[in-house]
């Protein structure tokens, strides 16, 4: 089996990881990967990173060295309604998102497919 990417990377900036987007880059690349998506935590996690961590995506670079850099995040959903952390508007500059699972729901089966 030959993995070319890593879809789900938390950064310092949730809190609980100890690597910087450049950190992962540079790892990535001595592994041959060629895609790594940074889903840090929503905002309304404890310890998760502030909005501004999401809007400001747009001015990190694409590419680090050999390796493509997608910025994403790992939302929360805050209701049986499904409302999420992060408004569209904030998710704009993103390429990926992974709702977490809302409250009272089963873990059998994901009931959102990001």
């Amino acid at each position: 089996m030959n993995i070319t990417c890593d879809c789900h990377c938390h950064t310092v900036a949730s809190g609980h990881a100890y690597s910087t987007v450049g950190e992962y880059a540079a790892e990535a690349a001595r592994k041959g990967l060629e895609l790594v998506v940074i889903t840090d935590h929503g905002p309304q996690m404890p310890g998760g990173p502030h909005l501004w961590h999401f809007t400001n995506w747009r001015v990190v670079p694409r590419f680090w060295g050999p390796v493509e850099i997608w910025g994403g995040v790992e939302l929360n959903i805050l209701d049986l309604e499904g409302r999420v952390d992060l408004e569209e508007r904030d998710m704009a500059g993103l390429d990926r998102f992974s709702p977490r699972e809302a409250p009272g729901r089963s873990s059998q089966g994901p009931p959102w497919v990001s």
